[in-house]
């Protein structure tokens, strides 16, 4: 559980591959179809010399695909705080949605939607970002889940997500 803010995370010092440390993507109805490597649908990715959270979303069964974040709990201290995010969305299944639990993961509710910036469907190559801001100021005093969501289709490329953090707006730098 996060507590103390601001938080950044940028993958850089976790394993491509894999899922991030006391993150879960256990809820997803889509698994990718067996034999094609990599065997997750939300995980590390590394292209370049840059780590990421990507959404594979080429040899997949259809199905929503999601990942959630560690729990955070946004203080109640008068400050608004910010998500902020770089994305690239380079998927025909359509937006990719952001959602918060205030009830430990039983339900979530969209705060953002974020569509496909190229028409592209390239998996391997997340090409340029764009960044993302939502104010959490609704959230104040409560312990947040963040979901990163999207309904995955059979070859329809990837979703990338860099560098999220948390912090007090509008200092924020990101």
């Amino acid at each position: 559980n996060i507590t103390s803010l601001p938080w950044t995370v940028d993958f850089e010092d976790m394993t491509a591959g894999t899922i991030p440390a006391c993150w879960d993507n256990s809820g997803s109805s889509t698994s990718t179809i067996s034999g094609t490597s990599p065997h997750y649908v939300w995980g590390v990715y590394n292209y370049g010399d840059n780590n990421m959270i990507r959404m594979y979303n080429y040899y997949v069964q259809s199905g929503s695909a999601l990942i959630n974040s560690i729990p955070i709990t946004i203080p109640d201290d008068g400050t608004i705080y910010d998500l902020k995010f770089d994305y690239s969305n380079h998927s025909n299944s359509g937006d990719m949605l952001v959602k918060v639990s205030t009830d430990d993961g039983a339900t979530f509710t969209t705060i953002g939607s974020y569509s496909n910036l190229t028409g592209s469907t390239d998996r391997e190559n997340p090409g340029s970002f764009s960044n993302a801001e939502i104010y959490l100021s609704d959230y104040a005093g409560e312990t947040i889940i963040l979901q990163f969501f999207n309904m995955a289709n059979y070859g329809s490329g990837a979703i990338y997500v860099d560098n999220i953090t948390i912090c007090a707006a509008p200092s924020c730098l990101a």
